[in-house]
């Protein structure tokens, strides 16, 4: 398969507080970076998840941030894009992943990557675009101290580590651009075909902290969790993260946060 052309660069370093806050400062300096410019980190001291969740990492992980510009009318669509780009991404290894909403890569039931998006300042007017950093961590081989239970990671096989990730680094920023390029209908289809157990009741945390029963049905046309309340009783949500079920099944011996 032919990749997008693009000149912007892979930026890489080693211990950062996190690649998101190493790409916005560089978003900062006019006249900004291009489009896809990527930042690749051995090791971060201040990784997060959504809701303010520390993140962590080993030698294992990827790390990286990639700079999107989206239209405001498919802002809300950026996080799972993104989930999209990573789980072709994996795919593309041979690995069958699923996508637990809004932002979770699951293989095998575990989660494997993460993807945190944030929007980034530009010197550049860009409306009606956004500029958007997508933060992913995927772990590779190893499971980093202090991740949960249900935390997994891909199997290597026998393959190169720094190979492996150079390969996905590139897939991910290519998937994007792909991705970004098409529209919603894609997106939607694509989307729910990936999502893990979309009929299985499962809760769902809520900004204020609350915790909703649900029955998930899909997703509609703008990337918002459709689904059954405990009365049956059809619900939308915008914002929020759905609670992997708990696994009664032996762990296996890599993976991310859960």
């Amino acid at each position: 398969m032919s990749r997008p052309e693009t000149s912007a660069p892979i930026l890489r370093y080693g211990t950062v507080d996190s690649a998101l806050t190493v790409l916005a400062r560089i978003a900062r300096d006019a006249p900004g970076p291009a489009p896809l410019t990527t930042v690749v980190a051995r090791h971060q001291t201040g990784g997060r998840g959504r809701s303010g969740r520390a993140w962590a990492d080993d030698p294992g992980s990827l790390l990286l941030a990639v700079l999107v510009d989206v239209p405001d009318a498919d802002l809300s669509w950026t996080t799972p894009v993104a989930g999209l780009a990573v789980a072709a991404a994996i795919a593309d290894l041979g690995h069958r992943p699923r996508l637990k909403w809004p932002n979770d890569v699951l293989v095998d039931g575990r989660k494997v990557a993460g993807i945190l998006c944030e929007h980034i300042d530009s010197p550049t007017a860009l409306r009606p675009l956004h500029r958007v950093g997508v933060g992913i961590g995927l772990n590779l081989g190893t499971v980093p101290s202090g991740a949960g239970p249900l935390a997994g990671a891909l199997d290597l096989a026998g393959a190169d580590r720094d190979e492996t990730a150079e390969s996905l680094i590139l897939a991910i920023r290519d998937g994007l651009a792909r991705l970004l390029a098409a529209d919603r209908p894609a997106w939607k289809r694509d989307y729910e075909r990936l999502l893990a157990r979309p009929d299985a009741p499962c809760s769902v945390r809520l900004p204020d902290g609350a915790r909703l029963d649900v029955r998930p049905t899909g997703v509609d046309d703008d990337g918002a969790l459709l689904a059954l309340d405990a009365d049956s009783r059809p619900i939308r949500i915008a914002v929020g993260d759905v609670d992997l079920p708990s696994s009664t099944g032996p762990r296996p011996p890599s993976g991310v946060h859960a």
